[in-house]
């Protein structure tokens, strides 16, 4: 039996850093210059003009990822139309440069122990409770989690059974549709697109079909995923923009952020696991303001001992009218500090 009101989950960077060390802002925005640099001799990428451009840029922005891209894929009113699509070409290969990053990242850095070994159980958890998991990562760590954790012989799981939203399988672009199989799964809420999520790169897309690679076997004929399916479109990555309007034209990502909306209004309960409430995500910061101060959700925030700060506990209590902080400490991960607050509260059966 599940909680009479559900409850729901926030993650952040932190979150997908306590796992495997994925670099986070400073981090991953010097990994992806680095593979900007390194690239910059390849005939495939206009990198050397690229790398021009960034060495220009002040730290700060240099710095933040996330500013990188919202810099780059921002309508600058300022610049003449033909320098602003000079910039359009930047964003999309920066783009493609941190999903590359993300992904060796993925592949090269060992899951963390013991955050590893008790993802399974939060994973569990989601699923027997059919969660609602919202996140900003652009990673796929809770995919290849959920796909290991939920299935069998008979069910193989892929990511379209925890998608929140009509999200086409790329295996299926230049091939006869086939369904999945039914099946109910905790919901797993994009907000700002993901690694393995593939557009056409277009400033109005608000009608085109976006894709996602299954990242697993496909064990149905017809279906392979080759190289020409995704060789004229890119990764959806969504940037921190102060207006995300271009992307919210979209009925996918409006549907998105309206599901997310409705999970935290409807919970009773909403564990934000390493995320900071960054100020220059205006759409994200009033949506989780009307969230905090018009539902009766109690809002539970986990983060490192470093930098739960009183500034960062401000920019949540101006936010949300029920906040408690839990500060991780150094010697423990945040997936252990969250399943054992679920205990505490009462979340989790007793054997499960």
């Amino acid at each position: 039996m599940t909680n009479a009101k559900p409850i729901a989950f926030l993650l952040g960077s932190g979150f997908s850093f306590d796992l495997s060390s994925i670099p986070v802002l400073r981090g991953l925005s010097k990994e992806t210059i680095k593979y900007i640099s390194d690239n910059a001799a390849s005939d495939l990428h206009p990198f050397p003009s690229l790398m021009t451009h960034l060495k220009a840029l002040p730290e700060p922005i240099l710095d933040d990822v996330e500013r990188l891209l919202t810099m780059y894929r921002g309508d600058n009113p300022w610049l003449a139309r033909s320098y602003s699509a000079i910039r359009n070409g930047f964003y999309e290969e920066i783009s493609k440069a941190v999903t590359e990053v993300i992904k060796e990242r993925q592949k090269e850095r060992p899951l963390k122990q013991p955050a590893s070994d008790q993802m399974e159980d939060l994973v569990r958890f989601w699923q027997n409770n059919l969660s609602n998991v919202v996140t900003f990562n652009y990673d796929t760590l809770i995919e290849q989690f959920a796909v290991q954790a939920l299935s069998n012989d008979q069910n193989h799981l892929g990511p379209a059974e925890i998608y929140e939203g009509p999200i086409a399988n790329l295996a299926n672009r230049f091939s006869p549709y086939w369904k999945a199989h039914p099946g109910k799964f905790f919901n797993l809420i994009k907000l700002h697109g993901s690694t393995n999520w593939f557009y056409s790169g277009n400033r109005s897309f608000a009608s085109e079909t976006i894709y996602f690679d299954p990242l697993f076997p496909v064990k149905h004929p017809g279906t392979a995923l080759t190289a020409s399916n995704q060789e004229d479109l890119i990764e959806l990555l969504v940037p921190p923009l102060l207006d995300k309007d271009p992307y919210m034209q979209h009925p996918l990502l409006r549907h998105l952020w309206n599901s997310a909306y409705r999970a935290f209004f409807r919970a009773s309960d909403i564990y934000v696991v390493g995320y900071s409430l960054p100020v220059t995500d205006l759409t994200a910061k009033f949506m989780l303001t009307e969230c905090g101060h018009s539902s009766k959700a109690k809002w539970h925030v986990l983060q490192h001992e470093s930098t739960c700060d009183s500034e960062f506990q401000t920019r949540f209590k101006d936010t949300f009218k029920q906040v408690k902080f839990y500060p991780v400490s150094s010697k423990e991960s945040s997936i252990e500090k969250l399943m054992t607050l679920l205990r505490d509260h009462g979340h989790v059966r007793q054997g499960k």
